[in-house]
């Protein structure tokens, strides 16, 4: 299992959506060890109009640790604003080395 924490920032002027998912973690699910994994870093565009983004994802560090994907893992994200003001966000994101794959979801609220 994969956990760690979101961050997104969207700028509904220009479309542009930018974030992190940062202090990221793998846990064994046999021994529930827990080992640090790929930050993953998100970029995404947020069309005319639109309640969506979609976008990229690439890994942002490379701790060599068991469960973690190579610097050169990259992937995608999809998801859409909810909330009467979009203060809400949902995704699911991938994330590929060629050889092993890692995909998930997020949630975040506006602070």
């Amino acid at each position: 299992m994969i956990a760690g924490e979101a961050a997104l920032t969207a700028n509904f002027g220009t479309g542009a959506v930018g974030g992190t998912l940062g202090n990221m973690t793998a846990a064994d699910v046999d021994t529930q060890a827990v080992t640090a994994w790929n930050n993953v870093s998100l970029n995404a565009n947020i069309p005319a109009g639109g309640s969506t983004f979609s976008g990229t994802t690439a890994a942002a560090s490379n701790p060599g640790t068991t469960f973690s994907l190579q610097s050169n893992a990259a992937g995608y994200i999809d998801g859409g604003f909810y909330g009467p003001a979009a203060e809400e966000a949902g995704a699911v994101w991938t994330l590929n080395d060629g050889s092993r794959t890692a995909w998930g979801s997020l949630g975040a609220a506006a602070n």
